[in-house]
């Protein structure tokens, strides 16, 4: 199985549920092995957090991701439909600090990534395997 991506640069704006913030995040085709990585595009020299156990920070009302001094918040339903469409490698512009809500699931978030269309890149897929519990 093949690496993928997202076809075409795509974008959607809302509000954060509970910072009330207002977000634009816009989707980026990335490159193979990059993985899933948010960029905070607001902030100097725009930080990089990648979407790995290591950056998980707090689960307390919503799933947040921290690296050095930059944070992104309210991740879980855009992570879901990038995991529902198969992505392996996407870059996740933000303007702000937290990820909008939408209408509170991951369907808009699936909508605009199944419009995006998705790529198959030349690199093998590699695969996470759970050997042991896992808590936070």
């Amino acid at each position: 199985m093949k690496q993928t991506t997202i076809s075409n640069i795509t974008s959607i704006s809302g509000r954060g549920i509970h910072t009330g913030v207002s977000t634009k995040i816009t989707l980026r085709p990335a490159k193979a092995n990059t993985g899933v990585s948010f960029i905070r595009c607001d902030l100097p020299k725009s930080p990089i957090i990648k979407a790995n156990l290591q950056n998980l920070y707090s689960t307390k009302r919503s799933t947040n991701l921290k690296s050095e001094n930059a944070e992104i918040k309210t991740v879980e339903h855009l992570l879901a439909a990038i995991r529902g469409a198969n992505i392996d490698n996407i870059n996740i512009e933000v303007n702000n600090v937290e990820i909008p809500i939408l209408d509170g699931s991951a369907k808009e978030f699936s909508e605009i990534i199944e419009n995006a269309g998705i790529t198959n890149l030349d690199e093998e897929k590699e695969f996470f395997e759970i050997k042991e519990e896992v808590t936070f």
